[in-house]
């Protein structure tokens, strides 16, 4: 790849302080662009922070392909993480967050990796966030405004620098495989459970450990004195029993059996985002809203824009905006569909969506964005 050069751009690095700790070890820095739409349209052109932080004797620094780089599939924003300045293989967690002028988050990307000494330093998601989502978070800002925050957290140094053996990696593989089947056995047959959710006229024995470490919303009711906590059982009047029996399959086993049938049928899909979102299952929520995202279409994107407005949560926001991005595309199509009649027959939520989506629709400031080099320095949340 090459890098942008001269392409019209702001560029803002902000380096978090570190967070001193026991391991892991963490630290946060964000790249802030004033001017996302007059960056270049050429894939594998990047841009390259300044290092934003250092931590545990390495040095971390952001690329930003703005059109993607050889690997992406379509017309998506690739981001890594380049480790600077080590001396040893370094296994580290990288999160990539998408967040807009107020700091709310728009996505989130999570993955490990062992840098190698040595080694090619560069590691992260050639797909990390569809072009047209990040378009629609900058046009929700008079500033053309987009951040891409990057966590590291340094968990061990790695030793062992000699190739895996593909046999082993095939034993990791059939390893995690066992665990996620386990866990499916453990809730299809309610072993040793020690809780019951009653559901309407269902009762679906759980495990308390479980949904304590998956939901915060159950950690909170088991470790309280509440009625639930001491009777081991909780009465759920708000939710159907095929949505409660998918969100208890999904806490145990990080899978849906009949995955795609649920996401292709729209109130299954509400009902079960609906659920994870009260039960703060953040991770259904962000999997439901990639799987609305990618299939969207003229004749329910209105609908989907009012239910992620009302859901409001982080993972619901992202799907909002891909919903805009949408939108504004197709608008005139849109716009004779009866789910965008009823999304303005809703005051409150008209006024903010029109706001949002003309936001969206106005072009770029005549002025092209210039280079304002400047630096932050701001403690982690």
């Amino acid at each position: 790849g090459s890098e942008l050069g001269k392409t019209p751009r702001t560029y803002i690095p902000v380096a978090m302080q570190t967070i001193i700790s026991a391991i892991p070890r963490s630290a946060s820095g964000r790249v802030v662009y004033k001017g996302w739409s007059t960056l270049t349209r050429k894939k594998e052109h990047f841009d390259e922070s300044d290092e934003l932080f250092a931590i545990g004797g390495t040095g971390w620094a952001l690329l930003v392909y703005p059109r993607g780089e050889s690997k992406t599939k379509g017309d998506a924003v690739a981001i890594f993480a380049k480790c600077k300045r080590r001396d040893r293989d370094v296994e580290a967690a990288c999160t990539f967050r998408m967040l807009d002028r107020s700091g709310t988050e728009h996505g989130r990307r999570e993955v490990t990796w062992t840098f190698v000494d040595g080694a090619a330093n560069n590691r992260g998601c050639p797909n990390a966030f569809e072009r047209a989502a990040v378009d629609a978070v900058a046009r929700q800002s008079s500033e053309d405004y987009v951040a891409f925050e990057l966590t590291v957290s340094i968990a061990c140094e790695a030793r062992a620098t000699e190739p895996v053996a593909a046999d082993a990696l095939e034993d990791a593989a059939a390893s995690d495989s066992g665990l996620s089947s386990h866990m499916q056995s453990l809730w299809t047959t309610g072993a040793h459970s020690d809780m019951t959710l009653h559901v309407g006229d269902s009762k679906l024995p759980v495990h308390r450990c479980v949904l304590s470490v998956r939901s915060p919303v159950f950690a909170r009711m088991l470790e309280s004195k509440m009625t639930e906590a001491a009777t081991g059982v909780v009465k759920i009047d708000d939710m159907d029993a095929d949505t409660a029996k998918r969100l208890c399959e999904f806490m145990y086993s990080g899978k849906l059996d009949g995955d795609s049938k649920v996401w292709a049928d729209a109130s299954a899909s509400r009902a079960l985002m609906r659920a994870a979102a009260k039960y703060e299952v953040s991770e259904l929520v962000r999997h439901g809203a990639g799987r609305v995202s990618a299939g969207l279409t003229v004749k329910d994107v209105a609908h989907w824009l009012f239910f992620a407005n009302q859901l409001g949560t982080p993972e619901a926001q992202a799907l909002q905006a891909r919903c805009l991005a949408f939108a504004e595309t197709h608008l005139e199509e849109v716009q004779e569909t009866d789910g965008w009649a009823q999304l303005f027959q809703n005051k409150a939520v008209a006024a903010e969506v029109a706001a949002l989506l003309l936001r969206a629709m106005r072009p770029p400031p005549s002025k092209k964005a210039k280079h304002r080099y400047r630096r932050e320095v701001r403690p982690s949340a």
